[in-house]
Order: C-alpha cells, then structure tokens, then sequence
C-alpha cells in the first residue's frame, strides 16, 4: 500500500471516530438530564389542614392537634384555630385527634387514608360545662 492511500484510510477512520464520539456525546447530555431529574424525583407529598372548632362553629386557638399514623407530629391552632402538616407522604394513612389542656373540653379524632392530594379536616372541639349536683 502506498503511503497516501494509508494516509486517506488514517483520516477516514479518526473522522468516523470523531464522528462517533461526537454522536455519543451528544446522545449522552439528551439523555442524562432526563435521567437525573428521573432519578431524584422527590416522592409526592401532601398538606393535611383545617380549622379546630366547637360545636357553635367558634375557632378555638391553643388546642393541641396531634398527628399518627404512618409519620406523627403535633401542633397548636394559631390564634385562628388554624393548624397543618406539610410534607405527608402520599398514599399512606394518617389520624388526626384534638385536644385542650382542662377537663373541660372532648376532643374528637378523624383519619385520612391512602392521602393522594392536599386535604382540608376540621376538628371539633367540645367545651363541657360542669354541672353542680346539689344535695339536698
């Protein structure tokens, strides 16, 4: 073979090559940020809120709202009576229970199950009156 057509094979096969090289690269920056943004997507989470009430619909703030279930925390209403927890898993399971310090007050207890969007669960808070028993 003769020293040109070596030479035309030589340039042929590195223009392929960087050719090839540059089909890879640009395949891999199309892909990988797909992959990457696949690969740390957060798992969905949700908001469960609501107002904590008595029974005449007057907002009670101070009241203790206690979250179980598949993850568990504890609040108080503002001054409102609103509450919240962000960041719930979804899909899972939770109970929502009310209540105030005092023996004076019944809470109540609600669940949410298989959580799959933001939701809103009022509370109920009942005020109970003492009655005195006379004896006469």
């Amino acid at each position: 073979m003769s020293f040109s057509v070596i030479n035309r094979l030589a340039i042929a096969i590195t223009r392929k090559r960087h050719t090839l090289k540059a089909l890879w690269l640009l395949l891999l920056f199309a892909v990988a940020p797909a992959a990457v943004v696949h690969a740390g997507k957060l798992p969905q989470t949700y908001t469960i809120s609501g107002v904590v009430a008595d029974g005449f619909g007057i907002h009670i703030s101070g009241a203790t709202v206690t979250l179980s279930g598949s993850q568990s925390g504890t609040t108080t209403s503002d001054g409102d009576g609103n509450y919240s927890f962000a960041n719930l898993q979804a899909g899972s399971n939770y109970n929502l229970g009310v209540s105030k310090p005092g023996p004076a007050y019944l809470g109540s207890v609600v669940s949410v199950n298989n959580l799959s969007s933001d939701v809103t669960k009022n509370l109920r808070l009942e005020f109970l009156r003492h009655l005195q028993h006379s004896h006469h």
